[in-house]
């Protein structure tokens, strides 16, 4: 099984995500595969392959880990190509008021370092992938496809959900393993 850990967005914001899509395809229609609607989130940690019989383990000590997560904003979106001179994403970067989001990614990178997996220890960077790019963009093209904005109203997250990921011929599929909501949170920090 090919498994990840993700936070849900609102789907508000998925709405105004799919505006600013739907007009990235029209500057760039070739050369970048768009990530559909339902497989936008913001990924915790990709974990890769996994042997079925880790998966109770891992959907328990995912449901401790993320209690130590409360529910929290993201805000002031922008859209980045990834890396500037030759770009392979387009994604969305969001700022985020969790102070404990890091500390949360650390223990869940250690829990998957002490089970054998071998993780990528960049630091976390919160993103919501939009397109992954096949071919050369010339830098004009990549320009206009970063001038877009989105509102800077803050969106709340306040779910997480372990998948599995299948690869097929025409794109991922993903399906839920197990969702946890967030410790709600009654201030708005």
């Amino acid at each position: 099984m090919r498994v990840f850990l993700a936070l849900e967005l609102p789907e508000e914001f998925k709405d105004e995500i799919e505006k600013v899509q739907n007009g990235l395809q029209r500057v760039c229609s070739e050369g970048i595969k768009w990530v559909k609607r339902e497989h936008w989130h913001i990924t915790l940690q990709f974990i890769g392959d996994t042997n079925p019989e880790i998966i109770p383990k891992l959907k328990r000590e995912f449901t401790v880990i993320l209690k130590g997560l409360r529910q929290f904003y993201i805000y002031h979106p922008q859209i980045e190509a990834i890396p500037a001179r030759r770009p392979r994403l387009i994604w969305i970067k969001c700022d985020y008021n969790s102070p404990e989001l890091g500390s949360v990614v650390k223990v869940i990178r250690d829990l998957l370092h002490r089970e054998g997996y071998q993780i990528d220890q960049k630091p976390f960077r919160l993103h919501i992938t939009l397109g992954r790019v096949r071919k050369y963009i010339p830098p004009e093209i990549v320009n206009q496809l970063t001038e877009p904005t989105l509102s800077d109203q803050r969106r709340k997250i306040s779910k997480a959900t372990f998948y599995e990921s299948r690869l097929h011929s025409d794109g991922p599929e993903y399906s839920s393993i197990e969702q946890y909501c967030l410790q709600y949170q009654d201030t708005e920090e």
